[in-house]
């Protein structure tokens, strides 16, 4: 099971907790906190509205969930500073609105 666990208020276990506006959140941002773990499979259906995810910072590790490949609502991810390994997408994979 993807996780990501972590003391504080900001740590979630699968699906978020404590995002303001819930399902209809479009912005969520956690960064430089001690939160570990491998990036939730469940995110994309969790937060279907989210527009931009910004985790950078933390001590996330694995690859990218094969789910959010199809996380239309997602225009912005930001994995900086973290051991999260992605694939290269050849420019004719992406669409763009």
């Amino acid at each position: 099971m993807a996780h990501l666990t972590g003391p504080g208020p900001r740590s979630c276990s699968g699906r978020p907790h404590g995002v303001q506006g819930g399902r209809g959140a479009q912005t969520l941002v956690i960064r430089d906190e001690r939160v570990a773990g491998t990036l939730p499979a469940s995110y994309p259906q969790a937060l279907p509205s989210l527009q931009v995810l910004s985790l950078s910072g933390l001590l996330l590790t694995g690859t990218l969930p094969a789910a959010w490949a199809d996380w239309g609502s997602l225009r912005q991810l930001a994995l900086y500073s973290n051991h999260v390994r992605t694939r290269r997408l050849h420019a004719s994979a992406l669409t763009l609105p």
